[in-house]
């Protein structure tokens, strides 16, 4: 069985010594984000999951996060500026006809 992803936002800057991440969410999704706790990298055409260890999210999009065995700042440097995913099941469902997320990012 395929997994549904949808691409959810991009990493950014590494924060600390310990491997936290700061990342950008896509402001469509906000309201419609249920507890998630895994994030699928593309790396080389395969999406790789990454189990999410701490997650902070506040109403902007903002997030600080910290990757389940990214325990370094070289470690967490090599997600800067990647795109992530996560499993549809993860987002409420909107009404018919108002879903848009294949337009997220484009201005």
């Amino acid at each position: 069985m395929e997994l549904e992803l949808v691409s959810l936002g991009r990493f950014g800057k590494t924060h600390g010594l310990k491997g936290h991440l700061h990342a950008r969410i896509e402001s469509y999704f906000l309201p419609r984000i249920k507890k998630f706790d895994c994030v699928f990298v593309n790396e080389k055409g395969k999406f790789i999951p990454f189990f999410v260890e701490e997650l902070n999210l506040d109403e902007s999009g903002s997030a600080f996060l910290k990757l389940e065995e990214i325990n370094t700042r070289e470690a967490a440097q090599k997600f800067v500026t990647k795109e992530f995913s996560i499993e549809q099941k993860n987002l409420k469902k909107t009404k018919a006809g108002n879903d848009f997320s294949q337009l997220a990012g484009y201005e």
